[in-house]
């Protein structure tokens, strides 16, 4: 049992339940009336270990304690993206485990085309900069539903890593 109030432990302990040997891991979460208890054994089982595997770089892209998250777009709809746009997975992962240089310059595009469907689901668009521009000047989007740019990307993806 591991007690906390922080999501971010939730990420971690979900993450590495993997390598754990124990038959099962309670999370005693929140205080007062909102305290729950989570079973990590079961939420890790039901998403299997890519997808745990890849859950620390997902959670730091989308916002935690230390990076922060997309305007107007929260864990539920980037969750939804990450479902409908399942590739990215293995870049998640790549980017979760101990990313260098190399491997971050390797999954860049799929991190990028991620964030392009996180805010047009419908894009066919793979450049963000180019997304970007269609969403300001075909979709009349507001400067502040936009995308960062690529540049700003990059550096938010090096933070979250």
């Amino acid at each position: 049992m591991i007690r906390t109030v922080d999501t971010d432990v939730v990420v971690i302990a979900v993450s590495e339940w993997h390598l754990l040997k124990l038959d099962e891991l309670w999370l005693s979460f929140g205080v007062g009336e909102k305290q729950r208890f989570i079973a990590v054994h079961e939420i890790a089982n039901g998403l299997g270990v890519e997808r745990c595997k890849a859950l620390p770089f997902f959670h730091a892209l989308t916002g935690c304690d230390t990076t922060s998250s997309f305007l107007g777009h929260g864990k539920k709809g980037a969750w939804e993206t990450w479902n409908l746009f399942p590739d990215v997975t293995r870049s998640f992962v790549q980017l979760s485990d101990k990313p260098s240089t190399e491997i971050f310059a390797q999954h860049m595009t799929a991190v990028e085309r991620f964030v392009i469907l996180l805010y047009d689901r419908t894009s066919d668009k793979d450049n963000v900069d180019i997304a970007r521009k269609h969403l300001f000047t075909k979709k009349s989007r507001q400067m502040q539903n936009l995308p960062p740019s690529k540049a700003a990307l990059i550096e938010h993806a090096k933070r979250a890593c």
